[in-house]
């Protein structure tokens, strides 16, 4: 049928001067579709619903209980894990896929669910010099393991654009002390870092804080301090 369509087109373009203009819708109109056309469109569109019917059966059936989920995701979340602020403070640090595994809440929203309600994922916050909005990632971490303790990691290359408001996130951590399991920092904090390790935290199990203030870089000297200790 295609080939009859081709040859009528181009026999009456060609005895006509050459211009199609106009002439192939006529041409396409005058040959209608073969019953047989219609029978493979109807035989296609019942294995499309059946198909359908399928997956929708799969979607719903074959969803793993939250636990097991829960469990996946977190070794998942260990094994994107980089080298951490724990190792020796000379080797070179790098966080970039620390968060990579939160890729799992935007496969679908049962698997955001799942992550979501599992507080116990959320637990360690690690904000590498990376990251384009490190404060509010920090704070839905925090939101989300509430009431849990939390481990937090935190790395700046130099002094950072978002230092106001990194502030504001440590505010949070000195307003609630009793959440905070562990501290490692690197890098040129802001001020309310120095307050949090001045202040009591009942329930710290390790610290390391290595602090550059890149403040003075211009007459080229650089401060440094590093504190480490677990308990």
């Amino acid at each position: 049928m295609r080939r009859k369509l081709d040859n009528d087109i181009d026999d009456r373009t060609l005895s006509e001067g050459g211009s199609d203009e106009g002439r192939a819708p006529a041409a396409l109109q005058r040959s209608e579709p073969s019953p047989d056309c219609f029978k493979r469109l109807e035989e296609e569109n019942s294995i499309t619903r059946t198909n359908q019917g399928h997956f929708e059966n799969l979607r719903t059936n074959a969803r793993l209980p939250p636990e097991i989920l829960g469990e996946i995701f977190r070794l998942l979340q260990v094994e994107n894990a980089t080298q951490s602020f724990r190792l020796p403070l000379e080797l070179p640090m790098n966080l970039r896929n620390a968060n990579a595994w939160i890729v799992v809440c935007h496969v679908c929203q049962h698997w955001r669910m799942v992550a979501r309600k599992n507080k116990s994922l959320w637990r360690r916050i690690t904000l590498s010099n990376l990251l384009s909005s490190p404060a509010d990632l920090a704070r839905t971490f925090f939101n989300l393991s509430d009431p849990l303790p939390v481990e937090f990691e935190h790395q700046v290359g130099s002094v950072a654009e978002e230092n106001h408001r990194m502030n504001a996130f440590y505010d949070t951590l000195i307003q609630h002390p009793n959440r905070i399991a562990a501290l490692y920092l690197r890098g040129d904090f802001p001020d309310n870092a120095w307050r949090l390790l001045q202040m009591p935290l009942p329930n710290i199990t390790a610290v390391q804080a290595f602090f550059e203030s890149w403040h003075m870089r211009h007459i080229g000297t650089r401060a440094q301090l590093e504190l480490s200790g677990s308990c």
